[in-house]
């Protein structure tokens, strides 16, 4: 299972650059058919207290009003607790590789669904004044959910606003909602 997700994720890496690569040498010339932005904002994890995330995404005009693309999206919470001489960490990182599509309905307003793959790293240390002990565990789940964003364009480029839930198929990964400003440049 592990080997099939991890030809899963290195098929979304070469996609992701794939288009970049199209999007530089056979659209240029065609107005806003490609767009290729960044994501910027806060994560809620299982809808508790909120962590930093950041990512890319890019996008090509199939249709009129239909755009598809792949993204990659990344955050990260910890906790830290420590009473002399002892303390406990614990760090957990969520990598997000999918595809995703959306339907502009005009004046920049898109609703759309993306799915992909979860990465899960967590990682806990325990240290008193005589030994550590570190865990570190990784996991891997599929994941769906709708998407809402807004572009306000500017020239090639434009920027906005996008939020989503994305529901994951593990126990013990966080269903998460994600509100984000994207900054993109169009081609």
């Amino acid at each position: 299972m592990l080997t099939y997700i991890t030809k899963i994720n290195k098929f979304f890496v070469f996609l992701f650059l794939m288009m970049i690569f199209n999007s530089i040498y056979n659209f240029a010339s065609e107005s806003n058919k490609v767009s290729i932005g960044m994501l910027l904002g806060v994560t809620f994890p299982s809808l508790s207290s909120g962590a930093f995330g950041y990512g890319v995404e890019t996008h090509y005009r199939i249709l009129p009003n239909l755009m598809t693309g792949v993204y990659y999206y990344r955050y990260q919470i910890g906790l830290e607790i420590s009473s002399d001489p002892s303390s406990l960490s614990s760090k957990t990182s969520n990598t997000f590789y999918g595809a995703e599509s959306l339907m502009d309905f005009g004046g920049g307003f898109g609703l759309g669904l993306k799915a992909g793959i979860v990465k899960m790293n967590s990682q806990a240390t325990a240290t008193d004044s005589v030994n550590t002990v570190t865990f570190d565990t990784n996991r891997s789940s599929f994941f769906i959910g709708p998407m809402m964003s807004f572009d306000y364009p500017i020239g090639h480029f434009s920027a906005g606003a996008q939020v989503s839930y994305l529901h994951t198929f593990s126990d013990s990964a966080p269903k998460t909602l994600n509100l984000l400003a994207t900054g993109k440049v169009n081609f």
